[in-house]
């Protein structure tokens, strides 16, 4: 079994997971054994890895071959990387075969591509618990003038209107923060988005060093915010932000993030209006997952750019047109959306992803 984790730790889904994270997600998938003819019941969501045996993707209507599996003992796995809801699985001789949560791998993939990818750090313990230090100052006039100022220049609040972010700065809530303290912890649940007032602080990644030791990734002060990757995205704080001297912290709680923030950046699109607005021409498509993944099922008319690759091939991208986003099931393309939407193209996701797609795929077979 350790052979075959090995092997599967070496599939391109793994390369953005960490290795612990991988070997807890393979030994939770148990290895199983179908007979010729089996059709393998399995979540869109997830991944189908063919470790000895051959099978076929095959559309449900036309009993059309999509795509072809083989493996054998010793060799590599072979992996289905997207199953759409039209789709079947179907073993094409005895097999056996592995089910992965696609949901685990899909969320470690997504925020390994954040803007502030900050993953195990070994930071020491904050020295308070900044979630009980809420301070009793209420903003004034100035206060809020200085504030809606702020998050306007932020390149999240600035896709906004005026009038939300003066809502936004009116639902902020103050605290005092002391020299040494963990406003956010990696890996921790992301509650809040902040704003510093005064004081400064410190971003750290544990990955940045070429030796893969932590490296300072950034230096914060007045007027500068963080946290809302972790909110937009619904996934754990990649990032450990530390003060360096003591200031004032604004922080917006994440259920009014939501309300006022999230559903108006994260702009997601479900799969019919989608087709409409491709059938009319208004929208171009981007696939943002592997080109293994790419190459075996994607939406007809569907240009690949690989989510690590976003920040660089997007930027040759024409901004007057509007750009639909998909991945296998919604969460990378978020990211990429987001991520999009920060250099100033208008991008939507496509809710759910190919695992919500009820119309027509192509693959290369």
């Amino acid at each position: 079994m350790n052979k075959l984790a090995d092997s599967l730790k070496n599939l391109d889904l793994f390369a953005n997971v960490p290795d612990e994270l991988a070997a807890r997600i393979i030994a939770d998938a148990p290895l199983q054994k179908g007979a010729q003819g089996d059709l393998i019941t399995i979540r869109p969501v997830d991944y189908f890895v063919l470790v000895d045996g051959a099978a076929r993707l095959i559309a449900q209507a036309s009993k059309k071959t999509m795509a072809e599996l083989r493996s054998a003992a010793g060799e590599p796995p072979d992996c289905l990387y997207a199953l759409t809801l039209q789709q079947s699985i179907e073993l094409t001789a005895a097999s056996d075969f592995i089910i992965l949560d696609g949901e685990r791998i899909d969320t470690a993939i997504e925020q390994a591509q954040q803007p502030f990818v900050l993953s195990q750090v070994d930071a020491p313990a904050a020295r308070q618990d900044v979630s009980q230090t809420a301070g009793s100052h209420d903003a004034g006039p100035s206060d809020m003038k200085k504030m809606t100022g702020w998050l306007r220049s932020s390149k999240v609040f600035a896709q906004m209107d005026l009038f939300d972010v003066v809502e936004c700065a009116m639902a902020l809530q103050p605290f005092e923060a002391g020299a040494g303290w963990d406003i956010v912890r990696e890996g921790s649940e992301g509650n809040f988005f902040y704003l510093i007032e005064s004081g400064s602080a410190e971003v750290w990644r544990s990955d940045a060093g070429k030796d893969g030791s932590p490296q300072k990734l950034a230096d914060l002060g007045p007027g500068d915010s963080f946290g809302e990757e972790a909110l937009l995205q619904d996934s754990c704080r990649n990032a450990t932000v530390r003060m360096v001297a003591a200031g004032r912290l604004w922080r917006l709680e994440k259920s009014q993030f939501d309300e006022l923030v999230r559903d108006s950046l994260l702009q997601e699109i479900d799969a019919n209006d989608a087709m409409k607005e491709m059938q009319d021409g208004k929208a171009g498509l981007i696939d943002c997952r592997y080109a293994r993944e790419y190459g075996m099922t994607r939406i007809p008319g569907a240009t690949l750019i690989p989510l690590d690759r976003i920040r660089e091939d997007a930027a040759s991208l024409d901004r007057s047109k509007s750009y639909l986003v998909y991945c296998r099931s919604g969460k990378r393309s978020r990211a990429a959306a987001f991520l999009m939407q920060r250099m100033g193209l208008d991008a939507k996701s496509i809710r759910g992803g190919l695992t919500a797609w009820p119309f027509d795929v192509e693959g290369n077979s």
